[in-house]
């Protein structure tokens, strides 16, 4: 449990954390994947100019912006 918060405390200090509003709703129901959440995504992801998206989603819809599991982000962060 300590380690998951550690992890948690970790991400807030160094991660942007995107925002779902009526725009970036409006933004991913005009994408064409078959997934709305993979879509809604992609559109925040989009919308907020970020560098990748963090799922652990192991289906997630192909997209040009790369996407890290968890686990892959975590290796990241702790090797930078």
């Amino acid at each position: 449990m300590l380690e998951a918060f550690t992890d948690v405390i970790t991400c807030l200090k160094t991660l942007e954390i995107c925002t779902v509003d009526r725009f970036a709703l409006e933004q991913a129901a005009a994408l064409s994947g078959s997934d709305f959440e993979d879509d809604l995504q992609t559109a925040c992801v989009v919308i907020a100019g970020l560098d990748a998206i963090v799922t652990g989603d192991e289906g997630f819809a192909a997209t040009a912006i790369p996407v890290l599991s968890p686990a892959d982000l975590m290796t990241k962060l702790t090797v930078s």
